[in-house]
């Protein structure tokens, strides 16, 4: 699944789950909860757009 967020910083509050990649791109930067968890084959978080 591919979307384009919002122009505002990402908040994961919960858990993201995939048995594949999660890329989470945005320029404001993204924030994690102090429960949130990811669970995926690969991992790319970036403050840059592509």
């Amino acid at each position: 699944m591919a979307g384009r967020a919002c122009p505002a910083t990402t908040h994961i509050l919960g858990n993201l789950r995939a048995n594949s990649q999660i890329f989470v791109l945005n320029r404001n930067s993204v924030l994690f909860g102090s429960t949130a968890q990811v669970h995926a084959a690969a991992w790319v978080q970036a403050s840059w757009a592509l």
